[in-house]
């Protein structure tokens, strides 16, 4: 997704940019997180891309100013075949996301908060202020409901459990600060611990209260792998 600002409750509409490697029928739809429907747009790629555009209004053009909402892009190729790609994403706290397809892998592959409540860049620089205003602001979740979630977002991205050691938790933070963030990593089956290459899958999961989270990484380093 290019073209996303932090200020888009002043611009009073969004803008979305995926590149395609071929003519691609799509449909965008826009959700409320309680799942109630917004928005939805069809059309086809043109250039390269898909833009879809939305309003911050409902259906029926009343505005609507909620903290975060669920953003769906479906696609198939024009002339027909398999569908394509289906993803769900829940941007809240001006979170944003990056998408890449090629022929060999598509999905995405980061997602990362605007401006200077940005976690990775406040872990990754020892940033205490931010760490301190992001730790106080996070919701915190008990690790089997870390878990449950996890299991079925792997089931989701397909990760095999026979194909992997037992996977690795961690909530990220630094310093004394937690972020209420969760991260997951998956090792190959038999392969050694100590080497980070060999954590070839993980994702990272921000908790929007105890019991339910959003999506904020994915890694996928075999879809790589010739």
């Amino acid at each position: 997704m290019q073209n996303y600002s932090s200020l888009y409750s002043y611009a009073g509409s969004i803008s979305f940019l995926y590149g395609v490697t071929s003519p691609m029928d799509y449909t965008f739809e826009v959700f409320k997180l309680t799942g109630e429907l917004l928005h939805t747009e069809t059309g086809l790629s043109s250039g390269g891309s898909i833009n879809p555009q939305w309003n911050f209004t409902d259906l029926l053009g009343n505005p609507v100013n909620d903290s975060g909402y669920t953003f769906s892009l479906t696609f198939s190729p024009h002339s027909g075949g398999p569908r394509g790609l289906s993803c769900w994403l829940v941007i809240d706290d001006r979170w944003t996301a990056h998408y890449i397809g090629t022929p060999s892998f598509s999905g995405i592959t980061y997602f990362g908060q605007c401006g200077p409540d940005d976690p990775i860049r406040a872990i990754s620089h020892a940033n205490t202020n931010a760490l301190r205003r992001l730790s106080q602001g996070a919701n915190k979740m008990p690790e089997s409901e870390v878990w449950r979630i996890v299991n079925r977002v792997a089931g989701a991205f397909g990760v095999n459990p026979a194909k992997y050691e037992k996977p690795r938790m961690y909530e990220e933070g630094r310093f004394e600060y937690n972020l209420g963030i969760y991260t997951v990593e998956y090792r190959k089956k038999g392969s050694d611990p100590i080497n980070g290459l060999n954590y070839t899958r993980s994702f990272s999961l921000k908790a929007t209260s105890s019991t339910t989270a959003v999506l904020v990484t994915y890694t996928h380093l075999e879809a790589w792998q010739p």
